[in-house]
C-alpha cells in the first residue's frame, strides 16, 4: 500500500482550477452544490490527490484516471485494476492506493463526547478506551489527552476498515478492531491529526 498526504493549505488556487478542470462533469456538479468553500476545496483536493497517485501506480497520465462512486458511496477508477481510498479532516487529505482493498481515515484530534463510544465501540473498545470502568458517568466529554488517542484509533481504525469493505457506518459496533485476524492495521500520528490505514 502506498500512502500520501498533502493539506489544504498548501492546494493553491491554481492547482484547486486544474484539479477541477479534469473532473468528471457529474463531479462537478456535486462539487459546486457544496455549500461551504472549504469542503470543495477538500473535494477537490482529495481528487486530485487520487488522480496523481492512481496514475503514477498505474503508469498512465493523470487525464486517462476516470473516477466513479459505487455501491455505499465508495470510489473506484473506472477500467484499472488499483483499489483506493480517500479520507479528509479540516486541513488533511489522505490517500492510499494499492493493488487490493484499502482503507484510511484522518482525523483531527479534538475533544469527544464519549457517549459515541458506547453507541459504536464494541465492549471490549470501551474497556480499553476507559481502563476497564465503563460506568455511565464515565462516558461524558472527554480532554484527557491519552484517552483522546485511544478513541481517535478506535475511531479511525473502524472508518478505514469500513472503507476498505465498501460498507456503511450501520455496520460499526457488531465488529472488534481490537481484535481482527485477517487485516493489518496502522497508525500514524501528525501533528493533531490521526491517521489509520487498513489492508
Amino acid at each position: 500500500m502506498q500512502r500520501f498526504v498533502t493539506r489544504l493549505s498548501d492546494f493553491t488556487d491554481e492547482q484547486y482550477e486544474a484539479a477541477f478542470s479534469r473532473m468528471e462533469p457529474a463531479k462537478q456538479q456535486r462539487v459546486l452544490r457544496l455549500r461551504r468553500a472549504d469542503d470543495r476545496r477538500r473535494t477537490v483536493a482529495a481528487d486530485a490527490l487520487a488522480r496523481t497517485h492512481i496514475a503514477a501506480f498505474c503508469g498512465i497520465s493523470p487525464d486517462k484516471v476516470t473516477l466513479a462512486v459505487g455501491a455505499h458511496g465508495k470510489p473506484y477508477a473506472v477500467g484499472l485494476a488499483v483499489e483506493f481510498c480517500l479520507s479528509h479532516s479540516d486541513d488533511m487529505v489522505v490517500c492510499a492506493v494499492s493493488d487490493r482493498p484499502v482503507g484510511v481515515d484522518v482525523e483531527r484530534v479534538r475533544p469527544v463526547d464519549l457517549k459515541i463510544a458506547r453507541r459504536l465501540f464494541t465492549r471490549k473498545e470501551q474497556e480499553i478506551l476507559l481502563d476497564g470502568d465503563l460506568s455511565p458517568e464515565r462516558f461524558c466529554l472527554c480532554e484527557d489527552a491519552a484517552m483522546l488517542t485511544r478513541f481517535y484509533r478506535f475511531w479511525t481504525a473502524k472508518e478505514a476498515y469500513f472503507k476498505r469493505l465498501g460498507v456503511g457506518m450501520g455496520d460499526w459496533h457488531p465488529i472488534s478492531v481490537a481484535d481482527c485476524p485477517d487485516i493489518t492495521l496502522t497508525y500514524e500520528d501528525i501533528g493533531e491529526y490521526i491517521l489509520a490505514f487498513c489492508e
